[in-house]
């Protein structure tokens, strides 16, 4: 039987599939875990580690810019598994503003991995997280091919 975790589905009531897949861990967040980084907290404010030369604004041509640090290509709103890629999808807020980034799982079609804030690490659905009730909604999704 899966391990149910009550203060997700609280959080996030339309994610009716997941998978824990990490212990809570508070020395990273999304944004890095998203960037394969589980050893600091990226966000492009101090006291956080954000990449050299990127803006350091809360916006999403920012957190785009971020990834593209890292080799990252935009796919618009592709969320399709394409062999050989991985895929970063960044969340934003009504406003346009990011609040999550999420890293589609190269193994398991259709399945994407999050770290939820300073809590743990799961495996869902993108309609899982989002809505008004979570991270908002997909801005945009980016790709690479895998290395």
């Amino acid at each position: 039987m899966p391990v149910r975790d009550a203060y997700i589905e609280s959080r996030f009531p339309q994610l009716t599939s997941y998978k824990i897949k990490s212990p809570i861990d508070d020395k990273y967040n999304c944004i890095a875990f998203a960037a394969n980084d589980n050893t600091k907290w990226w966000w492009p404010k101090a006291p956080f580690y954000w990449p050299p030369d990127i803006p350091e604004k809360e916006d999403l041509d920012s957190f785009v810019a971020c990834y593209k640090s890292l080799g990252y290509k935009e796919c618009r709103l592709n969320s399709k598994f394409e062999k050989g890629y991985e895929k970063v999808a960044i969340f934003v807020d009504p406003n346009g503003i990011p609040t999550h980034a999420a890293k589609q799982d190269t193994d398991v079609k259709g399945f994407w991995k999050s770290k939820l804030g300073r809590y743990i690490d799961i495996e869902h659905t993108l309609k899982g997280i989002s809505g008004t009730y979570s991270y908002g909604n997909v801005g945009v999704i980016l790709k690479r091919k895998v290395k």
